[in-house]
């Protein structure tokens, strides 16, 4: 027998039928004469062939460790991986902690025409009676003596203003709270709240925070641990005897709560009954004036005890503002592109691209942006991500701060740096659209306006960015079909004298000599175009409007 020449099997065939057409070649280089079995009908060979069936059954294998290897290559980097326990897992590695969601909250404004008043009760709903799907709960603030009201008389002279936040307080039987179970007394104890979306608003120093556990002693060990335990965004800054606790989101979608070890963070002693306090929240979707808007909360929610409050049917209710503050919980994907952020800046600020990445991730900043005329003293601008920061005073004061203690723990040493909010820069727009003769202008001034809006709305804001009327055009020819525009011709002008332009604008009344406008932003400005500013007039085509 003659020696055969060695076969090479070609390392890059992963699939099923590359790897059984080269096991079938390499066992004919061997043996000739053997004629595998058939892929099909068409095809010769016996069916029953034995070799062939152990040729298909190592293509198979084959092929499923070649999914495994794929998926273990895939999971092991951040940027790919799908697994939603892995991509926590990586957050967890880098010492970034998912944002848990944040109830809206309203202002009602609660009054009666009944003589001899009516008695509220505290967390009673409020919803809308035109079909928002969404219960506020109203909540009381604490008496002199730190106490909660549990009722309140509105009569016709003493109409109240409360606060009430979305969501519904979750019961065990007619007691507030849920119970997890027993502690057993070790380190580490995971308990799991049976809901995703938890309310994890932090105590605003009146209302007392959303989400907090309740230790129940039932033994007859005598114990200070009773009583009320903080939600902490991370147990590791925690002293042995602080009763605190953090919650985590897992592969599941749920929440476990976690206790300390007795080194960061006390340890619940044996036997004691774990309640946790919250309540489940829609976030962001119960936020903002298209979703909640003023006026809209008018309906007392669920039944009540009709004895003691037979007169809630006389209460009249009204939000006089839209509710505001709703914060969805981070998703698997917010949770990479954040927690990439966060390794991306290293824990250490030393360029202007690390202040920004550290401002970035914290979950509430939509875009940073920093300049610096000394290493020692940077300027970090931030915006926030939800409106509503920009105009409730707490909320924008407590976004800075958090941030300013971030950036600042991770500069070098000898530096310090200013977080400041993001000024909103607005640009005049008058563009001239021409059209064909047979279209109508209304459509074309609705699809300019459109296009020019969905690219200047808040998501989109940056800092350090330009608008020249290049763009502008650029926008309208991305967006607006052929067949409804023939050509534009934009100009933009600035709302303020202190917006800079980089041309020279000598030529600006002649249009053949006329350059183009780009605008630029001064520092900390992030400008746009918002509809109050935009002007757009449409000549041509068919007169059904009133130009605007």
């Amino acid at each position: 027998m003659t020696n055969q020449p060695p076969y090479r099997f070609s390392l890059t065939d992963r699939d099923y039928l590359s790897l059984r057409d080269q096991i079938v070649d390499y066992v004919k280089n061997r043996i000739p004469d053997w004629v595998p079995g058939p892929l099909s009908p068409e095809e010769q060979g016996d069916p029953s062939d034995f070799a062939s069936a152990f040729v298909e059954a190592m293509a198979y294998v084959g092929d499923l460790m070649s999914y495994y290897v794929d998926r273990a290559a895939q999971e092991s980097n951040i940027l790919t991986a799908t697994t939603p326990g892995n991509v926590l897992s990586w957050a967890e590695l880098f010492g970034y902690v998912p944002a848990i969601a944040r109830s809206s909250e309203v202002q009602l404004n609660l009054s009666t025409t009944n003589p001899d008043g009516v008695l509220v009760p505290n967390k009673l709903g409020i919803r809308s009676a035109t079909g928002v799907p969404y219960v506020f709960e109203i909540q009381f603030a604490p008496l002199g003596d730190g106490s909660i009201p549990t009722t309140t008389l509105v009569t016709p002279t003493t109409p109240i203003t409360v606060t009430a936040w979305e969501g519904r307080t979750r019961y065990t039987g007619a007691d507030e709270g849920l119970d997890l179970g027993t502690s057993t007394g070790e380190p580490g104890q995971t308990f799991v709240i049976p809901d995703s979306n938890i309310d994890g608003r932090l105590d605003d120093g009146v209302h007392g925070p959303a989400l907090w556990v309740e230790l129940l002693n039932y033994t007859d060990e005598v114990s200070d641990d009773a009583g009320q335990w903080d939600f902490t965004y991370t147990l590791l800054e925690a002293g042995p005897d602080d009763k605190v606790f953090t919650a985590r989101m897992r592969s599941d979608g749920n929440f476990h709560l976690i206790f300390g070890d007795g080194h960061s963070g006390s340890i619940p002693p044996a036997g004691y009954t774990v309640r946790v306090h919250y309540r489940v929240t829609a976030g962001s979707a119960a936020s903002g004036e298209n979703n909640v808007p003023a006026g809209s909360l008018t309906v007392v929610d669920g039944s009540w005890d009709s004895a003691t409050f037979a007169t809630l049917t006389d209460l009249v209710i009204t939000n006089p503002a839209p509710s505001f503050g709703g914060v969805d919980a981070d998703t698997i994907d917010t949770v990479r592109s954040n927690t990439v952020s966060l390794t991306r800046a290293q824990r250490r600020a030393v360029t202007a691209r690390d202040y920004e990445d550290i401002a970035m991730s914290d979950g509430d900043v939509l875009t940073a942006y920093c300049s610096a005329k000394v290493w020692s003293r940077p300027t970090v601008w931030v915006y926030p991500r939800y409106p509503y920061v920009l105009s409730n005073i707490d909320a924008l004061l407590e976004l800075l701060s958090r941030v300013q203690t971030t950036v600042n723990s991770m500069a070098m040493v000898g530096s310090s740096a200013d977080v400041i909010m993001g000024i909103p820069a607005m640009l005049n727009l008058s563009i001239v659209v021409y059209t064909w003769p047979t279209i109508r202008k209304s459509v074309v001034l609705n699809a300019v306006r459109n296009a020019i809006v969905n690219d200047n709305v808040y998501e989109k804001l940056q800092f350090n960015k330009a608008i020249t009327e290049e763009d502008v055009l650029a926008s309208i020819s991305r967006n607006v079909p052929f067949r409804l525009v023939r050509y534009a011709v934009p100009h933009l002008t600035p709302v303020f004298d202190t917006q800079p332009r980089d041309h020279n604008t000598a030529y600006d009344g002649d249009p053949e000599l006329r350059e183009p406008q780009r605008f630029l932003p001064n520092p900390g400005e992030l400008l746009y175009i918002d509809t109050e500013h935009l002007t757009i007039t449409v000549n041509g085509g068919i007169n059904d409007i009133q130009e605007s």
